[in-house]
C-alpha cells in the first residue's frame, strides 16, 4: 500500500526540456517556483507559481521552456489509479477535456489541503484512509473551483465542506491558539456535529489533526533552516508545553525528538 501515492520535488533544469513523459499515474502538480510553458495533450500552456496541474496516465506531456530568474520547481503527488477507484466525481478530473491548469483563489484552498497532504505522505507509516480523503477534499476543492463556484461563497450545504474548511483553516492559522469551539463557530456549526462529521471524514478528532499538523510544521521548519532549536519551534507552532509536544512528536513521527535530530545531524534521511 506504500507505494499508491507518493510525493517528490523536481526542479526541471536543461536536459530536461523537449523531453516527452507519459507516467503510468495520475499526477497533481503544484508550481512551487519559477515559470514555464508545458506542452499537455495538444494544447500548450503556461505555468507559474501558485498553479496546480491535474494530469491523466494517457497525455503525453514536456516542458518547452523556462522562463524567468527562478527555477522551475514542481511538487508532484503521483497516485495509482487504483487508489480512486469507485470515486468517478475525482478521477473524472484528470481525464476531462479543457485546461488543466488550476489557479487563483479556486486553488488556494486545495493548496492548503496539499501542505497537509504532503506533511502525512513524509510519515514512514502514513494513514491511508486519512491520504484518500485528504485527496478527495483536494478533487472537490479544484471542482468548485472549475464550476466557478468559489469556495468562499459556499454557506457550507454540506458538512464535508464545512470539514474541509475546518481542516484548512487550522493549517492557515497553526500557530495561533485553536479550539474545537473556534473551529465550530468558524464554519457556523456545532461543536458536537462539526467533531462527528469531521473523524467521519479524516478518521480522527479536530485534536487530534491539529496535533498532527503542528507536527508537520515543526519538521517542516527544521528541515527549512537546519536548526537544532527543536522546542523553541515547537511553541511557535502552538504547542503549549515540552511534555505535550514531546508526546505529539513520538506518537506521529515514531522516534522522539531527540532522536530525530541525532538522525538529521548524522545526514540520513529522515522519513516519518
Amino acid at each position: 500500500m506504500d507505494d499508491i501515492v507518493k510525493v517528490h520535488r523536481s526542479v526541471i533544469c536543461g536536459e530536461d526540456m523537449q523531453t516527452t513523459y507519459l507516467f503510468p499515474t495520475l499526477r497533481i502538480v503544484r508550481v512551487l517556483s519559477g515559470g514555464a510553458h508545458w506542452q499537455i495533450g495538444g494544447e500548450v500552456y503556461w505555468c507559474s507559481a501558485g498553479d496546480i496541474i491535474l494530469l491523466n496516465n494517457t497525455c503525453a506531456r514536456r516542458i518547452t521552456d523556462c522562463r524567468g530568474d527562478e527555477p522551475f520547481v514542481l511538487e508532484v503527488f503521483s497516485i495509482l489509479p487504483v487508489f480512486l477507484t469507485g470515486e468517478r466525481q475525482y478521477t473524472d478530473l484528470f481525464y476531462r477535456r479543457g485546461n488543466p491548469v488550476y489557479r487563483g483563489k479556486g486553488a488556494k484552498k486545495a493548496e492548503t489541503i496539499l501542505d497537509i497532504l504532503s506533511g502525512e505522505l513524509q510519515r514512514e507509516a502514513h494513514d491511508q484512509q486519512l491520504v484518500r480523503h485528504l485527496l478527495e477534499s483536494v478533487c472537490l476543492l479544484l471542482k468548485q473551483s472549475e464550476d466557478t463556484l468559489l469556495f468562499e461563497e459556499y454557506k457550507y450545504p454540506s458538512a464535508s465542506q464545512a470539514v474541509f474548511e475546518t481542516a484548512a483553516y487550522i493549517w492557515e492559522n497553526i500557530e495561533k491558539p485553536l479550539s474545537v469551539g473556534m473551529l465550530s463557530a468558524h464554519v457556523s456549526l456545532s461543536r458536537t456535529y462539526l467533531q462527528k462529521q469531521f473523524k467521519e471524514v479524516y478518521g480522527m478528532g479536530i485534536s487530534a489533526f491539529i496535533r498532527r499538523c503542528r507536527i508537520y510544521h515543526v519538521v517542516n521548519r527544521l528541515e527549512a533552516e537546519k536548526g537544532d532549536n527543536i522546542l523553541n519551534i515547537a511553541l511557535e507552532a502552538g504547542f503549549t508545553s515540552s511534555s505535550g509536544f514531546y508526546k505529539a512528536f513520538s506518537a506521529v513521527t515514531g522516534m522522539s525528538p531527540t532522536a530525530y535530530l541525532k538522525k538529521r545531524r548524522k545526514g540520513k534521511s529522515v522519513s516519518m
